[in-house]
């Protein structure tokens, strides 16, 4: 059983994630600040930090230095309401492994949170910052290189939109 550290300053996070997640697989701890959980921290019962905030003020930020000095190898995954992409780069520069908007779907929590817990080297624990060109693309591997011509680039488009249509996130976002 792996246990979810929830930091918020109301219960509805937690409360949500009770709901939705398996409780024979995971047990959520409700702590209203890093002080409170420090017993959890240092021990090293939690498993994983989710951290219910805004992403608008520097306070934010520093919260999430604060509780990555003090747990560096538990992952962070923060739900805010709304995401700047400043204050979400920061967040990646301060130790977040993921940045998620409210409301919480438990699908993609699940499996976020699956992802985390697979053999080493599935995943990388933190995801690159926004602009670096590599954000989620594996490299394919190396094939000859053919001609290409328009007709197949206008069916790759094609079938890169029938796929986008599919999934719960714009490839955009």
């Amino acid at each position: 059983m792996k246990t979810l550290l929830v930091l918020a300053q109301h219960p509805d996070l937690a409360e949500a994630l009770r709901a939705g997640l398996n409780p024979e697989q995971y047990r959520i701890l409700l702590r209203s600040s890093v002080d409170e959980a420090e017993p959890l921290l240092a021990s090293g019962l939690a498993n994983a930090c989710i951290v219910d905030v805004e992403l608008s003020s520097v306070q934010d930020v520093w919260f999430f230095e604060k509780l990555h000095r003090r747990a560096p190898k538990i992952p962070i995954i923060i739900y805010a309401g709304a995401k700047q992409w400043e204050w979400e780069e920061e967040a990646y520069l301060h130790g977040a492994t993921y940045v998620l908007t409210k409301p919480v779907r438990i699908r993609m929590l699940s499996a976020l949170l699956d992802r985390l817990w697979q053999g080493p080297g599935s995943v990388p624990r933190h995801l690159p910052t926004p602009g670096t060109g590599t954000e989620l693309i594996a490299k394919p591997p190396e094939a000859p290189a053919a001609p290409v011509t328009p007709s197949a680039t206008s069916q790759a488009l094609s079938v890169l939109r029938d796929f986008s249509a599919i999934l719960t996130h714009s490839l955009n976002a």
